[in-house]
């Protein structure tokens, strides 16, 4: 609802935008997602910068700020996926050189 305070005014484009993707808080984090997702972001974005340019400021940083999220999650779990397969083969590793000893023995 934030987003529809003050918009009598605005041209008919972007008071349709808001209404279409910002009307309900589904709506609202539906059209987040699809902008830190960079889909068709420009569509919903571009009405409401022309009317308003201070909210470049806004769905920049957004846009920044959720990507930069999303990469650490993905580095996250890579990293550590990668770690417990590195010690599940020194694991591995140290029993096969306990068969190989046991077999020479």
């Amino acid at each position: 609802e934030f987003m529809r305070m003050g918009i009598s005014t605005w041209e008919p484009t972007a008071r349709s935008v808001v209404d279409d993707h910002f009307g309900t808080l589904a709506k609202a984090m539906l059209t987040l997602l699809q902008i830190t997702t960079v889909d068709s972001w420009s569509a919903v974005v571009r009405p409401l910068v022309y009317q308003r340019p201070a909210f470049a400021i806004y769905f920049v940083a957004f846009i920044g700020l959720s990507s930069i999220l999303v990469m650490n999650l993905v580095t996250a779990v890579i990293v550590e996926t990668s770690i417990s397969a590195a010690k599940h083969d020194g694991e591995s590793s140290k029993e096969l050189e306990t068969l190989v000893m046991a077999k020479m023995l």
